[in-house]
C-alpha cells in the first residue's frame, strides 16, 4: 500500500534531517511541528496539514547543507527524528480522513486498508477525548479486497430467423402529388400580359389566372365584323336583284335563266354572310380564350411561364391541383422487381418532411413502359392522413414485393446480420439462450432481396441472430439482447 511505504520513508527522512541538524536543531524541529500542528488543529484539518507543511519547511531549513553538530549526541538526534516521524504518522492520516478524504471514498478506503494504519488507529483510539476534536478522524480499518470486475455483457440488436414466405421489402424514393391535378394552357398563341397567381396561391372556380395580350385578337375580330357587314350588304343586294328579276319574269320580259342566275347569286351571298358570321364567332372565341379561368377550386402547384413571354397554343402556363383532394405517391421502380408488384396491395409510405409520419398506400397503377433507364412509373393512392399533406413532398416507399415461386426451404434474416468471409463464405452470430454467448456460424446465402438475406443452410427457424456491428463481435462473446421485454421476446 502507498501509506505502508510512505511511513518508513517518512521515518528515514526525519532521522536524516535530525542527524544532519544535530540535537539542538532537531529539538527545535520537534517544537516547531508541535506548535504548528496544534495551532492548525484548532482551526481544522486543512490548517493542520498546513502546519505539517511548515514543519517540513522548517526542518529542511535547519538541516540541509549542515554537517552533524560536533557537540550533539547521534543517538539522541536519531530518537528525536523518529519521534517527529511518529508524530507525523499519527497526525497525517487523521487529518486526511477528517478533511480532504472525507468526500473521496476510494482514497479513504485505500488509507484505511493500509497495514500500518491499524497501528495509527490503535494509538488514535487510545488518545483521550480531550486530545481529539473534529479536525482528527480515526475510523475503523477496513480489509483490502481485490474485486475482479468483469465487464458487462455487450448489448446487441437482434432478429429472429423466420421462414421466407416469398415476400420482401424494397425501399425506394418517391414524391407526393395531388391525385386531381392538371396543367393549364392557353388555346391561342400570344404574349402573356398578366399572371394573377403564383405558387401556393388558392383560387375558386372561374377565377382569372392569366391573360394574353388581346390587341391582335381584337383586330382580327374587327376584320371579321367588317367582312360580316360587307357580306350582309351583298346579301341585301342579291335579295333586291332577285325580287326585280321575279317581277320581270312574271311580265315575260326576262327569260327563266336570268331568274335562276339571280337566285344562285342570292344563295352565294347568303353563304358568304354565314361564313362572315362564323368568322366573328371564331374571333370572339379566340378573344375569350385569351383569358385563362380556373376550371375548379384549387391551388397553384407550379408556375411555368412569366408575363411578356410568348407561348404557343397548348403550352402549359400553370400547374394546378384541387383543394382537399386525395394524394398519390409516384415511384420509379427498377425493371428487376417490377414483376413482383401486385395491383391492389398495400404498402407503407414514410414522409421525409421531418415528421417521420407513416401512411398506408394502395398500389393503383403500374406503368407498361419504362421511363428511360431509371425504371417503370408506379402510382400508389393514399387512403389516410391526407389532411396535412403537401404536393411535392419527398417520401420513402417501402414496397412489399412477392416472389412468383418462393422457395420453401429458405429462411430470412436482415442483411445486416451477415458477416463477409473470404470468397463466398458468409457467417452470422447466433445467440445461445442457455449460455448468453454468441456462436459464429457459417451459412449458405441463396440471394439477397432488398434488406433481406435468404439463407438455405446453417440456421433454424426461431433462432436469434445479431443484426448490427457484426464485424466487432466474436465467437463466444457474452451479450445481452436489446429491449428483451416479455412481449418482444415471446412474440
Amino acid at each position: 500500500m502507498t501509506f505502508d511505504l510512505a511511513l518508513p520513508a517518512l521515518a528515514a527522512f526525519a532521522v536524516v534531517l535530525a542527524w544532519r541538524a544535530g540535537v539542538p536543531r532537531a529539538a527545535i524541529g520537534v517544537l516547531l511541528v508541535l506548535g504548528a500542528v496544534i495551532a492548525g488543529l484548532l482551526l481544522g484539518p486543512i490548517a493542520g496539514l498546513a502546519g505539517l507543511a511548515i514543519w517540513a519547511a522548517g526542518a529542511l531549513r535547519f538541516s540541509l547543507g549542515r554537517a552533524t553538530n560536533a557537540g550533539g549526541a547521534p543517538g539522541l538526534a536519531i530518537g528525536l527524528g523518529l519521534a517527529q516521524a511518529a508524530l507525523v504518522a499519527l497526525l497525517l492520516p487523521g487529518l486526511l480522513l477528517a478533511g480532504p478524504y472525507r468526500n473521496v471514498p476510494d482514497a479513504a478506503e485505500a488509507l484505511r486498508s493500509a497495514t500500518l494504519y491499524r497501528v495509527v488507529h490503535a494509538i488514535g483510539a487510545a488518545l483521550p477525548p480531550a486530545a481529539r476534536n473534529g479536525a482528527l478522524a480515526f475510523p475503523t480499518p477496513v480489509t483490502a479486497t481485490r474485486e475482479t470486475r468483469t465487464p458487462p455483457p455487450r448489448v446487441i440488436d437482434w432478429a429472429k430467423v423466420s421462414a421466407s414466405d416469398g415476400t420482401f421489402i424494397r425501399t425506394l424514393p418517391g414524391e407526393l402529388r395531388a391525385a386531381e391535378r392538371t396543367p393549364l394552357a392557353f388555346e391561342v398563341e400570344g404574349r402573356i400580359s398578366e399572371i394573377t397567381v403564383t405558387i401556393g396561391d388558392h383560387f375558386e372556380a372561374g377565377d382569372i389566372l392569366a391573360r394574353i395580350d388581346t390587341h391582335l385578337l381584337e383586330l382580327a375580330l374587327q376584320e371579321r365584323e367588317a367582312a360580316l357587314i360587307e357580306a350582309t350588304a351583298r346579301l341585301d343586294e342579291a335579295r333586291q336583284a332577285l325580287e326585280r328579276q321575279k317581277a320581270l319574269f312574271e311580265r315575260g320580259v326576262v327569260a327563266e335563266t336570268v331568274l335562276e342566275s339571280a337566285t344562285a347569286s342570292l344563295d352565294a351571298a347568303l353563304s358568304r354572310q354565314r361564313v362572315a358570321q362564323a368568322g366573328i364567332d371564331q374571333a370572339e372565341d379566340r378573344l375569350a380564350d385569351a383569358t385563362l379561368h380556373a376550371p375548379y377550386a384549387g391551388s397553384v402547384a407550379a408556375r411555368l411561364a412569366e408575363p411578356a413571354q410568348t407561348v404557343r397554343a397548348g403550352e402549359p402556363v400553370l400547374d394546378i391541383q384541387s383543394n382537399g383532394g386525395s394524394f398519390e405517391v409516384a415511384v420509379t421502380v427498377p425493371a428487376t422487381i417490377i414483376s413482383k408488384l401486385r395491383l391492389g396491395t398495400e404498402h407503407k409510405i414514410r414522409l421525409l418532411d421531418g415528421s417521420n409520419t407513416t401512411l398506408t398506400a394502395k398500389l393503383t397503377e403500374i406503368g407498361a413502359r419504362a421511363t428511360g433507364s431509371s425504371g417503370f412509373p408506379v402510382s400508389l393512392s393514399l387512403s389516410d392522413g391526407t389532411g396535412q399533406l403537401r404536393s411535392g413532398t419527398s417520401v420513402e416507399a417501402a414496397l412489399l414485393l412477392r416472389e412468383a415461386t418462393p422457395r420453401s426451404d429458405a429462411l430470412s434474416v436482415p442483411i445486416q446480420a451477415l458477416l463477409m468471409g473470404e470468397g463466398p463464405a458468409r457467417y452470422v452470430f447466433v445467440f445461445d439462450r442457455a449460455t448468453g454467448m454468441l456462436d459464429r456460424r457459417a451459412v449458405t446465402l441463396t440471394r439477397t432481396e432488398g434488406q433481406t438475406a435468404l439463407i438455405s443452410k446453417g440456421l433454424s427457424r426461431g433462432e436469434i441472430v445479431a443484426t448490427r456491428g457484426v464485424p466487432f463481435l466474436s465467437d463466444g462473446m457474452a451479450v445481452t439482447l436489446r429491449d428483451t421485454g416479455i412481449t418482444r421476446y415471446d412474440d
